[in-house]
């Protein structure tokens, strides 16, 4: 039985979820990518979302070459290691590692 279904994003990108956590809480972290239909560039994407669906944050990883992230490794004190893939556009492909407390916030 469904219990709720919630769109998230904007209009303007295509935004895709990848990977996804539950909290010691019991909302949910999601990791994913936008692309914007103006720009080629991809952006990595982290959405924490309550347990009724209701988002709580969304935050882009952004950097000067597309982020991909994949999977979140919950950490036993409630952080989040993120890891993924960059792509700098020009056939070079490489590994992308980031670091959040069990809120998004960066390390």
């Amino acid at each position: 039985n469904e219990i709720w279904q919630h769109n998230y994003g904007s209009k303007n990108n295509t935004e895709l979820a990848h990977y996804m956590v539950q909290n010691t809480d019991g909302n949910l972290m999601v990791t994913g990518q936008s692309s914007s239909q103006t720009s080629s560039r991809i952006d990595g994407h982290l959405l924490s979302v309550s347990t009724n669906g209701d988002s709580l944050g969304f935050k882009y990883l952004a950097s000067s070459i597309n982020i991909s992230p994949a999977i979140i490794f919950r950490q036993p004190n409630g952080d989040n290691l993120i890891t993924g893939l960059t792509n700098k556009g020009n056939g070079t492909i490489g590994t992308f590692i980031t670091y959040t407390d069990a809120n998004g916030n960066f390390k």
